[in-house]
């Protein structure tokens, strides 16, 4: 939920030409960044549960403004592929992640 809230609001940021999406695309990944470092770093339910908050802010950061720049760059009959290589790594990231995490419940 807090991706989606996050993706429309900073996807209207990412309009303005004087931000651009370019900078709001970094800015996400930099909170993403730290967000992932203080996940391994918190020893309580609390400071997990905030920084997973600050995680899916991030994320949502960079979705809407990602898919703007591959606009921008990739030549119009690419862009499917493109977009499509782009939304891969939502899924393959997630069955990546599940798949890890079972191995390491049985090693």
């Amino acid at each position: 939920m807090v991706a989606v809230v996050t993706s429309v609001i900073l996807g209207s940021v990412a309009d303005d030409p004087n931000v651009g999406p370019r900078t709001v695309v970094v800015g996400g990944m930099l909170v993403q960044g730290v967000s992932m470092c203080g996940q391994g770093l918190v020893t309580d339910i609390v400071g997990l549960f905030l920084v997973r908050f600050l995680f899916a802010a991030g994320q949502g950061a960079v979705t809407a403004p990602a898919l703007a720049v591959i606009l921008q760059i990739v030549p119009e009959v690419q862009r499917p592929t493109a977009n499509s290589i782009f939304n891969t790594g939502v899924y393959l990231g997630s069955g990546l992640a599940a798949t890890g995490g079972i191995l390491a419940l049985h090693f």
